[in-house]
């Protein structure tokens, strides 16, 4: 199986690490001490770092070959560290392939990495399975970019889905008649109200008017009445 290129490479003697352009990150043990163990945290430290920034999760080959035995007891306890202090989670999705010769300890790892990473799917393989370990760990990434891909087009169905629904036309806010100023408001009330006692002033005058012409004609019509007189003789019988 192939990795790809190697795009980033560090190397002490003591271990190897190596990034390839698959997106696999491999960590080789060249020794089984303490300072390699403490190399190989390290490599997780950046790996971890790393992909927290993007997102992605990682997959990672352990190989530790067939005459190397990884310092499993010590790893653990500064894996440990790692996780609690500075990564105490890591993206969904990831993969992690353990290559060297199995001993008892690889069952106390596994039940520690299930508690600690239960977002990583690990597996553990003998060093005569380094190809299946690769093979392994590239069809997880063809899975992640499959699911990728499908996200990515349901976004854009999604996207084209609101942009051809018709926008409703908002209704246009009723005009409101501007606030005049206090003193125009008092000036127009003293007006109606000047007006308004000019009107009951005609009307009161108007009325005494035809009040002073009903008694003139009343008047009139007295004076009237008292000029004629039966003196005149016309209702007189002899």
């Amino acid at each position: 199986m192939q990795l790809g290129n190697i795009i980033e490479e560090i190397s002490t003697g003591r271990t190897t690490y190596h990034r390839y352009e698959s997106g696999i990150h491999e960590s080789i043990f060249h020794e089984a001490t303490r300072i390699a163990g403490d190399e190989f945290i390290n490599y997780l430290d950046k790996i971890y770092t790393d992909h927290k920034k993007t997102g992605e999760p990682y997959f990672l080959l352990v190989n530790a070959g067939e005459n190397i035995q990884i310092p499993l007891r010590y790893v653990f306890q500064k894996g440990r560290e790692l996780n609690r202090v500075k990564h105490p989670t890591v993206p969904q999705g990831g993969r992690s392939v353990y290559v060297f010769q199995k001993t008892f300890l690889v069952t106390v790892l596994d039940a520690f990495l299930r508690i600690a990473r239960p977002q990583v799917t690990r597996r553990y393989l003998e060093p005569h399975q380094y190809d299946e370990a690769v093979e392994w760990l590239l069809e997880g990434i063809e899975q992640r970019n499959k699911e990728r891909d499908n996200e990515e087009a349901r976004h854009a169905r999604n996207v084209a889905i609101l942009t051809d629904i018709p926008k409703v036309p908002k209704e246009p806010k009723p005009q409101t008649q501007p606030k005049k100023p206090l003193e125009e408001i008092t000036s127009e009330q003293s007006e109606d109200v000047e007006n308004g006692k000019k009107t009951e002033d005609t009307v009161f005058s108007e009325g005494k008017h035809n009040n002073e012409t009903v008694k003139s004609t009343a008047t009139q019509a007295t004076t009237s009445d008292n000029e004629k007189s039966p003196d005149d003789g016309e209702l007189v019988d002899d």
